[in-house]
């Protein structure tokens, strides 16, 4: 889009076309990758201005949201060379949902703006991972005695158990079994934009041998026929 204010001031600004790689390094600002990048939930915003209208003072920034107009704009970056190409990361937006976005930039004679693009961000960003004892188990203790059950998750709006408990979880806590007797499976399923994502952890109660009590055999002697006898 090219911004005409006057015949000596105007510049042109062009935004990259999307592209998405789930597997993408993070990117730091001063190495910029070629294209707009989607990693997850956080997105690397990629913009050039090809002409600053001989004004070296430009500043640029991104807007963006889920619809138009937007009503999210990252920080304003200031422009040092003409035909750089510059970025801007913003993190922890919304798993699987689609966002509109613009370039923008402003110098002395005004704002232009690059035109619409959209990009989506991962589903695959919801996580749950649950520990007993700070393992992920399987893991075995004495009987009539308790186990310490953590969980962390990412993501995610609200969480459920099921298995050897039940009920509505935080998104993260912990919570100690209670003393067993017997071996359990505890299932903590959590829910977010994205779908829902489960993990188990088994706790196995180790068996206690019983007690064997000593058989006694008595030998009895019958003294009229001089036989002995086991009894």
């Amino acid at each position: 889009m090219t911004l005409r204010i006057s015949p000596k001031k105007y510049f042109l600004l062009v935004a990259t076309a999307i592209s998405v790689f789930l597997l993408a390094s993070n990117v730091l600002a001063e190495s910029c990758p070629s294209k707009t990048t989607v990693e997850g939930t956080t997105v690397t915003f990629v913009g050039e201005v090809t002409d600053v209208g001989g004004d070296p003072g430009v500043t640029v920034w991104f807007e963006y949201g889920k619809t138009e107009p937007y009503n999210l704009k990252t920080q304003e970056k200031a422009l040092t060379t003409e035909g750089e190409r510059y970025c801007i990361v913003v993190s922890s937006l919304e798993p699987c949902t689609t966002y509109h976005y613009r370039a923008a930039a402003k110098n002395s004679a005004g704002i232009g703006y690059g035109e619409y693009k959209t990009f989506t961000t991962s589903c695959t960003g919801l996580k749950v991972d649950i520990k007993a004892n700070n393992s992920d188990g399987p893991i075995s203790i004495q009987p009539n005695t308790s186990a310490n059950l953590t969980w962390t998750s990412q993501s995610v709006n609200s969480c459920t158990a099921a298995g050897a408990w039940s009920g509505t979880k935080l998104t993260s806590g912990s919570e100690s079994t209670g003393n067993l007797t017997s071996s359990k499976t505890y299932t903590i399923t959590c829910f977010g934009l994205g779908g829902s994502a489960s993990d188990s952890v088994a706790i196995n109660v180790q068996q206690v041998l019983g007690e064997v009590s000593p058989t006694i055999q008595k030998k009895a002697r019958n003294l009229s026929d001089g036989q002995s006898y086991y009894s």
